[in-house]
C-alpha cells in the first residue's frame, strides 16, 4: 500500500515543478543595433524542453558602437537563454560613435522563440 501513495504522491510533486514563463517588459530607451555578427543561438536545454522565452541586456556603448559593461537585468524562463543573449549582442554594433553618450545606459530585449 506504500508504494501506490508515494508514486501518487511523486507524481503530483513533478507536475507543480514546471517553469514560469512571463510576458517580455515594454522597455522605453530600447536599443536597436545597426549590425550584429551573429544571431542569438537557441540554446539546447531549451530545445529540448520545448521553450520560448526571453531576455532584457543593459549595457554601455564604447566609441565605437559596441557593448560593453553587459548585464542581465531580467529573463523569462531564468537559466536558459542568458548565455546565448550575451554572447550576441557581444557582437552588435549599435550607434555612431557622435551619438555615443558616455556612461548611459541602454537595454534591450531579445526574444527567443521558434
Amino acid at each position: 500500500m506504500k508504494y501506490p501513495i508515494a508514486f501518487i504522491f511523486i507524481a503530483a510533486l513533478s507536475g507543480c515543478a514546471s517553469t514560469e514563463i512571463r510576458k517580455a517588459p515594454t522597455l522605453e530607451n530600447n536599443a536597436a543595433p545597426i549590425t550584429c555578427a551573429s544571431a542569438p543561438r537557441f540554446p539546447i536545454a531549451a530545445i529540448k524542453k520545448n521553450l520560448e522565452g526571453w531576455v532584457v541586456v543593459d549595457f554601455s556603448l564604447n566609441q565605437s558602437g559596441y557593448p560593453i559593461d553587459m548585464k542581465v537585468v531580467d529573463s523569462s524562463p531564468e537559466g536558459y537563454f542568458e548565455k546565448s543573449a550575451i554572447e550576441s549582442i557581444s557582437s552588435c554594433r549599435f550607434k555612431a560613435a557622435t551619438d555615443v553618450v558616455p556612461g548611459e545606459r541602454l537595454n534591450i530585449v531579445l526574444d527567443f522563440r521558434y
